[in-house]
């Protein structure tokens, strides 16, 4: 999950998620926004969210992640 800031001095946050957790997350964090990313068939971050992320990462003042997979694509996506 990677969690995207707006304003340092705003609570407003935006959580990156597989896109198969979408529909759960979204009834669970009814106070978060949520952004479906493409993921692999082990169902964690694909490189296929790259761009997604990036586009996402100019508009946020602060970027982080928590619990992320293993999965060699999900690190290389993290690692560049």
């Amino acid at each position: 999950m990677l969690k995207f800031c707006a304003s340092r001095r705003s609570w407003a946050s935006t959580l990156g998620i597989p896109a198969s957790l979408g529909l759960v997350m979204s009834a669970k964090l009814t106070e978060a926004m949520t952004i479906s990313l493409p993921e692999t068939k082990s169902l964690t971050l694909s490189l296929k969210a790259e761009d997604q992320i990036l586009k996402k990462v100019k508009i946020s003042d602060v970027v982080s992640w928590a619990r992320l997979s293993q999965h060699p694509e999900t690190q290389s996506l993290i690692t560049g």
